[in-house]
């Protein structure tokens, strides 16, 4: 099952954008009348959402009750994300990742950047976590390890 990192960017038209935890683009859309259901249908169709993420300080109600639907934390900025902040992000990630992705509508770029930003935040646990595992010879259990530390279940990392 593949971890997601999820963003939303909700209103008249709602953006959902979901990265694994290396932070390849797993499915990005936007739709007008998108509702709680419907955007958790999706995601479980996907994988397993274990964190999300938005743009502003001040999540919106939508963003928090799909966390808590999904029984995880939800990640926001310190202060709003200024749209050029967000379309610099953005197009860094698609240049560094060589990706010839379309952003369709300034809501994918938000929900987008909203994941771009939370995965940057982890990108230092997350290769502590990878060098680790590295000399420990098992690789194979990064995503499981980073789902378990991002879900607060260190407890359960076997060493």
């Amino acid at each position: 099952m593949k971890y997601l990192i999820v963003g939303v960017d909700p209103g008249i038209t709602t953006a959902v954008t979901a990265l694994d935890l290396d932070g390849d683009i797993v499915d990005i859309y936007s739709s007008k009348r998108f509702g709680i259901e419907e955007i958790t249908r999706r995601l479980v169709n996907l994988g397993k959402p274990i964190l999300f993420s938005c743009d502003v300080k001040k999540p919106p109600a939508l963003v928090e009750k799909i966390a808590a639907k999904f029984q995880v934390k939800l990640i926001a900025p310190e202060q709003d994300m200024r749209v050029v902040e967000k379309e610099k992000l953005v197009a860094e990630y698609i240049k560094e990742r060589q990706l010839t992705i379309k952003i369709k509508d300034e809501h994918q770029r938000d929900s987008l950047a909203a994941t771009i930003h939370t995965i940057k935040r982890l990108a230092q646990l997350f290769n502590k976590i990878k060098n680790v595992l590295k000399e420990e010879n098992k690789l194979s259990e990064l995503d499981e390890v980073k789902a378990k530390l991002i879900l607060g279940r260190a407890r359960d990392i076997k060493a």
